[in-house]
């Protein structure tokens, strides 16, 4: 396969997510609704429970984070969803195009909505809660945007294994997966304080590892280490994703589950 025919079918499944995305009326509410609500509930919270500037922070990151995350990986699991709940997810697996078309496709138009989200919030945490994310500096912060891309592509991956395996009845992975992935990680607080068991789960997940590494910039420093541990665990959790996506596209096709959620 060519590098152009490969890059075409890669952007014909970006457009169409784009084409998909900008009709849907609950994309905006996606981008600039509910993460903003989220966002100032937070905020406000931290100024009635009159926290310190560096512990505002440490939960301004999560709530920036969380956002960021989950806009991105619903991009990504609606790259199926999409398909089947216009029943026609047939339609896109007898096309000449793999798993890594769609999957790459739909994380370029998630990547957009992403970074739409972490300026909006941004400009929001330095308006209203005087929180600064340029102290972050800028090589860092390309770090841990590309890292929160990474985990979202991740996580949708998993979402699309869902569909794949149960039909539409994995809807509702979309919006579940990315909340126990981040209640592991700790969004709204240190890992340390859960039991052994989850802590030893935290500890396997990306996210933990980038969130150290976000707030350590207010927190004191002293964690680069943190991002290195961050991309290895992401290396790992998508090549393990990307194996199970495989799989799971073979048992579709070989079940029929294709036809049936087609009709």
């Amino acid at each position: 396969m060519s590098l152009y025919s490969s890059l075409n079918k890669f952007l014909a499944f970006a457009y169409k997510n784009w084409v998909m995305s900008k009709r849907n009326v609950f994309t905006i509410f996606e981008i600039a609704f509910w993460p903003v609500v989220s966002f100032i509930s937070v905020g406000l919270m931290s100024r009635y429970l009159s926290l310190t500037d560096n512990q505002t922070a440490f939960i301004l990151i999560g709530a920036i984070t969380f956002s960021s995350v989950q806009v991105c990986q619903l991009d990504v699991g609606y790259a199926l969803l999409f398909d089947v709940w216009s029943k026609c997810i047939k339609h896109t697996f007898i096309t000449p195009t793999s798993s890594h078309h769609y999957i790459l496709g739909s994380s370029l138009v998630g990547s957009l909505r992403s970074f739409l989200v972490l300026l909006l919030l941004s400009l929001f945490g330095y308006i209203f809660f005087d929180f600064n994310i340029l102290e972050v500096g800028m090589t860092p912060l390309l770090l841990i945007f590309f890292a929160i891309i990474l985990s979202a592509i991740s996580i949708g991956m998993l979402v699309c294994v869902c569909v794949l395996l149960v039909g539409l009845r994995a809807e509702v992975a979309a919006w579940s997966i990315v909340w126990l992935f981040l209640l592991l990680a700790g969004i709204y607080y240190p890992p340390s304080i859960l039991p052994p068991t989850l802590q030893f789960l935290s500890n396997l997940l990306p996210l933990t590892h980038l969130l150290a590494y976000f707030r350590s910039f207010y927190l004191g420093g002293g964690a680069e280490f943190e991002i290195l541990t961050t991309y290895i665990l992401l290396f790992i959790h998508i090549a393990f994703t990307s194996v199970l996506l495989h799989l799971a596209t073979r048992h579709a096709i070989k079940s029929g589950l294709l036809l049936r959620i087609s009709e």
